[in-house]
């Protein structure tokens, strides 16, 4: 669409208006969605707006691994039935098994307002580009950011469901296998004992190599309305990239695996 300047909706990620910032399209129909491509070709010449980039362009779709955010907005009606805490993260996104992964804490603009508690109340987080999550399990968006130190994550204001509960991990520091162990609890249930993240992922001591994604899934034995999801330390702080939720009668749709290469 023309939105001052060329601009586009990506209804796969439900992304909202991407406005491609200083470059005009034309008076006329100039963006044109054909043969996988958006192409804006160059249909203002003697134009005399004030644009700074006068030229034209196609764009291509990216893979669904490829980072895109978008700001969701607050609104929210009746009681959840599936989401995704991406810790860390620089805003929203909705995967293609319809889960909406919400940034926490909330940076990148309001997101619908989930009744989320944690422990400590003030996360450390990081965030390090996905292209450096290669291989295992889960969304790369996902698993390049993280909090330390999680010790407990209460998610209250669910339809009352049993739940297949996701929790995505990928290690991001140089550390040597046995330097992080914790064990994983859902509403009292051990998910996992011992967990070393390092050890899995065989990373060496190399700074910034990238990391494959580990994901632990649980089912509550029972029905709930409120999940609570504890990361007890046996050595070292805890790490936790996200968590995803969703009622066990819906379709919870095949994890995400990707090859470990150094191609993207």
């Amino acid at each position: 669409m023309r939105s001052g300047t060329a601009a586009y909706y990506d209804v796969r990620a439900d992304s909202g208006k991407i406005d491609n910032s200083g470059q005009r399209s034309g008076c006329t129909n100039s963006v044109i969605p054909a043969g996988g491509l958006l192409n804006v070709p160059y249909f203002y010449e003697g134009c005399t707006c004030s644009y700074p980039l006068p030229s034209g362009l196609a764009l291509i779709a990216h893979p669904p691994e490829h980072e895109q955010w978008s700001v969701w907005g607050k609104s929210l009606n009746g009681a959840v039935e599936r989401v995704g805490i991406n810790f860390g993260a620089p805003g929203d996104r909705r995967a293609p098994n319809g889960t909406l992964w919400l940034d926490w804490p909330a940076i990148g603009g309001p997101s619908p307002a989930i009744d989320l508690r944690t422990e400590p109340e003030k996360l450390s987080t990081y965030y390090r580009h996905s292209v450096r999550t290669r291989g295992g399990a889960g969304w790369p968006w996902v698993l390049g950011s993280g909090a330390r130190g999680v010790e407990r994550i209460e998610l209250a204001g669910l339809r009352r469901a049993k739940y297949r509960v996701r929790l995505f991990f990928a290690e991001p520091d140089a550390i040597e296998a046995g330097a992080r162990v914790f064990d994983i609890r859902v509403n009292a249930e051990e998910v996992a004992s011992a967990i070393d993240l390092a050890a899995e992922s065989r990373v060496n001591a190399v700074p910034h190599t990238t990391r494959p994604g580990i994901v632990r899934e649980h089912v509550t034995s029972g029905e709930t309305e409120r999940l609570t999801i504890e990361l007890v330390a046996r050595r070292g702080e805890t790490i936790i990239s996200g968590i995803e939720v969703i009622a066990a009668d819906l379709d919870p749709g095949e994890l995400p695996r990707f090859p470990a290469t150094t191609e993207r």
